[in-house]
C-alpha cells in the first residue's frame, strides 16, 4: 500500500518546508473490543440503621438499591419506576439449617403405608352405608318441605 504522504505534495512557505497533514482513513473491518466495566471497590454494601432510614434513601428513576440494616438481619430493596415513584420490599434474612445426612432408616412418621384390598373393601362398605343414611335424610328433609294437601282442608 502506498504511503499517504505520496498523495499530498510538499509546499514551500516563508522559507520553510511545510508538509500538509496526513489523512489516514478509519479501518472499519476491525471490531471494537470493549472492556467490561468492573466495579471492585472494596465494600459496596449500603448500610442503613432502620426501615425509616431506608425509606428516606434517594433512588434515581428506573433504578434499584439494596440497603442492608445494620441493626437487624433485614434487607430493604428500594426501587423507583420511570416517573421516580419509589417502592420498597423488605426481606428478612433467615439462616438455612441443613439436616445432617445419615444412613439410618426413615423414622416411623415418614414411613409410607399402603392399604390392603380387604381394608379398601371394608372402607367402601362404610362409604355405602353413609351414603344410604344421607339419602334417607334427604328424603326426610324433602318430605318436611312439601306442604301436606289434606291439612289445609281440615283447618278451613
Amino acid at each position: 500500500m502506498a504511503s499517504a504522504l505520496s498523495y499530498f505534495p510538499a509546499t514551500y512557505n516563508n522559507g520553510g518546508y511545510q508538509q500538509f497533514p496526513v489523512y489516514q482513513p478509519q479501518q472499519f473491518n476491525q471490531p471494537v473490543q470493549q472492556q467490561p466495566v468492573q466495579q471492585q471497590q472494596g465494600n459496596n454494601i449500603l448500610w442503613v440503621r432502620n426501615e425509616q432510614e431506608a425509606a428516606m434513601y434517594p433512588v434515581a428513576p428506573n433504578n434499584a438499591v439494596p440497603l442492608w440494616d445494620s441493626n437487624s438481619p433485614v434487607l430493604y430493596l428500594k426501587q423507583a419506576d420511570a416517573s421516580g415513584k419509589p417502592t420498597m420490599k423488605i426481606y428478612d434474612l433467615v439462616e438455612r439449617v441443613q439436616e445432617p445426612q445419615s444412613d439410618e432408616k426413615p423414622k416411623a412418621d415418614k414411613v409410607v403405608a399402603y392399604a390392603t384390598k380387604e381394608e379398601l373393601a371394608a372402607l367402601a362398605g362404610v362409604v355405602k352405608d353413609v351414603d344410604k343414611i344421607i339419602s334417607g335424610l334427604r328424603e326426610d328433609v324433602n318430605a318436611l318441605k312439601e306442604p301436606k294437601k289434606g291439612k289445609k282442608k281440615e283447618d278451613d
